[in-house]
């Protein structure tokens, strides 16, 4: 049997290192890439994050805290990358969704009083191992809305399900059973009567921004007078729908009565935002 020789083995070796060499190099991200899946692009902050300096580690895990805002507060806009030895540097600025519409409008966020300005985030990322980021980015930012849908609240998604996303999958915040279902207003059945109520405050963004409209929220009105099952039957954005179902749950009726009984009604309740 001939022998094979040592040159054949160190070409075989040769071989293999320039393969893994090429498949390590190919993985890494550059910043020529990387600008190219960022810059400009429609994304969001996937944590809803509100703090506008925010470092990640290598597997786009937050390090720290941050308090969290509306998905409609979310949006960033990447404008400026840069890829260090050991980190990636991200400058951009806060996008705010806009829900007056049928289709939602992505505008800069504003903040500062005297002077007001375009906020802008600050975003680190730890380099990965492999240098690859892209694993590390998709946990930090989404493309679309649809990526926000499982952390957004339940009262925000027969809104989103309906209007923003399109899987055609209806989202009811009723109780499921047809028996624990409320009621309807009309006929024998009379709607409850408003006692209290409390009024929703705007966002500095909306103020800044002169952005006003009105807010649907659909509620059941309980047997003793109370809100429960409130959900955004027509939103705004902004952060504003937030704000009107705080001051919406703190709301206090008369129940409904059907023939002189107290009975769970569902109905809505317009909640205005108005600069004067």
């Amino acid at each position: 049997m001939p022998s094979i020789s040592s040159s054949y083995f160190r070409c075989i070796f040769a071989f293999i290192c320039i393969c893994s060499f090429a498949v390590i190099t190919q993985a890494q991200s550059t910043e020529a890439n990387l600008k190219g899946r960022l810059l400009k692009q429609p994304l969001y902050l996937r944590g809803l994050w509100a703090e506008d300096n925010l470092h990640f580690d290598s597997d786009g895990k937050l390090i720290g805290n941050s308090d969290l805002v509306s998905f409609t507060l979310s949006g960033i806009e990447i404008e400026k990358v840069q890829l260090k030895q050991n980190r990636l540097q991200l400058v951009g600025r806060r996008m705010g969704l806009e829900l007056t519409g049928f289709t939602p409008k992505r505008a800069p966020l504003l903040v500062g009083t005297r002077f007001p300005r375009k906020e802008e985030v600050h975003l680190e990322i730890s380099a990965p191992p492999s240098g690859d980021y892209s694993a590390a980015l998709d946990a930090v930012f989404a493309q679309n809305i649809a990526d926000l849908v499982p952390g957004i609240p339940s009262w925000w998604q027969p809104y989103v399900h309906k209007y923003l996303i399109v899987d055609g999958i209806p989202y009811d915040t009723l109780p499921s059973p047809p028996t624990d279902r409320p009621m309807r207003v009309g006929g024998s059945v009379l709607p409850p009567t408003l006692l209290a109520n409390k009024e929703a405050d705007f966002n500095q963004y909306a103020k800044l921004m002169k952005y006003q409209g009105i807010v649907w929220i659909r509620l059941v009105v309980d047997k003793e007078g109370k809100p429960s099952h409130l959900a955004v039957e027509r939103g705004l954005g902004l952060g504003l729908d937030e704000r009107a179902i705080a001051a919406v749950r703190d709301y206090l009726f008369t129940p409904a009565t059907q023939h002189g009984k107290p009975v769970a009604v569902e109905i809505r309740m317009e909640v205005n935002f108005q600069i004067y």
